[in-house]
C-alpha cells in the first residue's frame, strides 16, 4: 500500500466532495505532497470533515481545533519520552 493517496482516493475513502479538500488546501489547513496526500494528511482531512459536517464547525474553528489537537499530541509525546 502506498503511503500517499490521490485526491480521487481521498474523496472516495472519506465520502466527501473534492471542493472541501481544495478549500482546506487554499486555507493552508492541509498540504498536498507532489506524490499525493500522505496518510497523516488524509487523517487530518477526515478530522476536518467530521468537525465541519458532524458538528457544524466553520473553517476558523477547524483551525483552532486542529491546533489544540496538535498541542495535545505534542504534550503526550513529551511526557512519553
Amino acid at each position: 500500500m502506498s503511503p500517499f493517496m490521490s485526491l480521487e482516493e481521498v474523496v472516495l475513502a472519506l465520502a466527501i466532495e473534492p471542493e472541501f479538500v481544495h478549500t482546506l488546501e487554499r486555507e493552508g489547513i492541509v498540504v498536498c505532497d507532489e506524490d499525493g496526500y500522505p496518510i497523516h494528511v488524509v487523517e487530518r482531512i477526515r478530522v476536518c470533515w467530521s468537525l465541519h459536517h458532524d458538528l457544524g464547525v466553520n473553517l476558523p474553528g477547524i483551525e483552532v481545533a486542529l491546533n489544540l489537537l496538535d498541542q495535545l499530541a505534542m504534550a503526550r509525546r513529551a511526557r512519553q519520552g
